[in-house]
């Protein structure tokens, strides 16, 4: 908790309890972070509405929330700012969680505006 942000990431496709897969695993570990400990989490409609926004790396999964939650239509977006998708690198190839882990660094990076406190003027 930083700057009295949370973050959770959720899965479409999971059970809760999974752990993180062997390509996103050693992905992170290049970074120095260890997900060993991760365990995914499903997603449900009280973690939907207790999110301030929710953001998804395709439309995709956009599409099956927006489905499933209309009441949460007004907070889902896609985590890059040009809404184009990140593609799911799930089953492939390391290449591709690479790939996928620069463009989520990447997104977080130009959102990170959005979500810190301005800076107080003087």
């Amino acid at each position: 908790l930083a700057h009295g942000l949370a973050f959770a990431s959720l899965g479409t496709m999971t059970m809760d309890g999974m752990p993180a897969s062997d390509g996103s695993r050693e992905a992170a570990l290049e970074l120095g972070i260890d997900l060993s400990d991760h365990r995914s989490h499903a997603l449900n409609a009280v973690l939907l509405e207790q999110a301030r926004y929710i953001y998804c790396l395709g439309n995709g999964h956009r599409q099956a929330l927006l489905a499933e939650f209309p009441q949460v239509g007004d907070k889902i977006s896609l985590l890059r700012s040009d809404q184009n998708d990140i593609e799911d690198p799930y089953g492939g190839p390391i290449e591709l969680y690479r790939k996928v882990r620069d463009e989520i660094r990447a997104a977080v990076g130009a959102r990170l505006p959005e979500w810190l406190p301005k800076p107080a003027s003087d």
